[in-house]
């Protein structure tokens, strides 16, 4: 949300990715993983309840002035 157009490359694939779209690519992949019942051994929801709380966080610091937008 602070850097959103910032570039982001994959170590196996060189194509820049914008950090937003990056983002809900990897939101969309956690929810479709976690609600997929694939033995994985990985905290699926976690990951998205740290996103939900990280966009709370970083709402409730821009609304306070802490935070904001480049």
């Amino acid at each position: 949300m602070i850097f959103p157009n910032l570039p982001i490359y994959f170590i196996f694939v060189p194509i820049p990715i914008k950090a937003k779209w990056m983002v809900l690519i990897w939101g969309g992949l956690e929810l479709v993983l976690g609600m997929s019942d694939a033995p994985d051994g990985v905290a699926h929801f976690a990951h998205l309840g740290g996103m939900i709380f990280g966009f709370m966080l970083i709402m409730y610091w821009m609304k306070k002035g802490i935070v904001w937008r480049h």
